[in-house]
């Protein structure tokens, strides 16, 4: 059940927002009684809607079910990208890459897929999946490049790339024409696979096509994140490459205001602020980290102000910003400096 259907079955029991049903719902200053057992029906309904919300299981099902159907689809249309196309997003739904793990579940064939963990016994142990039989990822993705494939489903706000569970979309709602996402998904594939000078490769590929913002964010992580993960595993190595610090630290700036300027509670926040306090940290750039962190505490005490309130993100800045300060060697300039302005502060006061 939709927004929009609760609307009209709401309207269809007297609810509105016009004068006269106010009136009629009042008599006396007194609620009526069948007005109140339809607003506990109502209730009923939207207890009932959000209970039935699709459970990870269910999403799973419905991908599984829609490469089915394409699959069956491109027996009688081998030429047609554009299923290919919906079909790879969806085989990568499940992909995703960050600083703290890396995800190498790709293989040259899918057959054999593992499910996830969160499905139930019986779905995980039927193998193998039938609709990723035969599927061959790095072929079906170089076959995208090499016909330059001129299509994108969806938004552009949206990616690009996102998952489209319609298969008979209108040609005509083919809206944007992205390479980029193409050697993106294949840069991922070899990020995956442990083929990192390919992945890098493909991925400044990507980024030579000026793709839009989300996307242009999506690549920048994973080149980020490519870097960090052989910065660590070089250290595990007892082989300490800046380089790859540095590398990573440059692809998180591209994506990564200093300072947020807008006063609202979300764009206060950067999204990949963790990240960069992380690389800064570990490259020792004090000077860098100082200032961001000066910035971010700034940009959310003034938020405060204007709201007269003390948030939580107030405090954790400020407190992250003094912790850090406070750790540097006694001799630190940067230190020095610091609690020189703190006691100017105090004596203003």
């Amino acid at each position: 059940m939709n927004f929009k259907t609760l609307i009209n079955i709401c309207t269809s029991f007297g609810f509105s927002n016009s004068a006269t049903n106010t009136k009629a719902l009042n008599v006396g200053g007194k609620l009526k009684r069948h007005s109140m057992r339809n607003i506990f029906f109502i209730f009923i309904l939207i207890s009932f809607n959000l209970s039935a919300q699709p459970t990870g299981q269910d999403w799973y099902r419905l991908r599984q079910e829609t490469i089915v159907r394409i699959n069956q689809k491109l027996v009688k249309d081998p030429k047609n990208d554009v299923l290919r196309w919906k079909r790879i997003n969806l085989i990568f739904y499940d992909y995703h890459v960050s600083f703290d793990s890396k995800d190498y579940c790709m293989e040259d064939t899918i057959t054999n897929i593992k499910r996830p963990k969160w499905l139930s016994g019986s779905d995980r142990l039927r193998k193998p999946i039938l609709s990723y039989q035969g599927i061959y990822i790095i072929d079906e993705l170089n076959r995208l490049i090499e016909n330059k494939a001129d299509f994108i489903l969806g938004s552009i706000d949206a990616s690009n790339y996102h998952i489209d569970w319609e298969l008979d979309k209108n040609p005509k709602e083919i809206i944007y024409t992205a390479p980029s996402c193409l050697y993106f998904k294949r840069g991922q594939y070899y990020d995956a696979k442990g083929i990192d000078s390919s992945a890098v490769e493909d991925y400044l590929k990507a980024l030579s096509y000026n793709p839009p913002r989300l996307l242009k964010e999506e690549i920048c992580y994973s080149l980020a994140a490519n870097y960090y993960h052989r910065y660590k595993q070089k250290s595990n190595n007892n082989i300490i490459d800046t380089n790859c610090l540095e590398l990573s630290l440059k692809y998180i700036d591209l994506i990564t205001p200093s300072i947020s300027e807008e006063q609202t509670n979300t764009d206060l926040r950067d999204k990949y602020e963790a990240e960069k306090i992380l690389l800064l940290k570990t490259l020792n750039k004090s000077d860098r980290l100082i200032d961001y962190l000066k910035g971010l505490t700034i940009s959310w005490l003034k938020f405060d102000i204007n709201n007269s309130s003390v948030s939580y993100d107030s405090r954790k800045y400020l407190t992250m910003l003094i912790e850090y300060v406070f750790d540097l060697p006694a001799s630190d300039k940067l230190k020095k400096q610091f609690l020189k302005d703190i006691i100017k502060s105090l004596e203003n006061r």
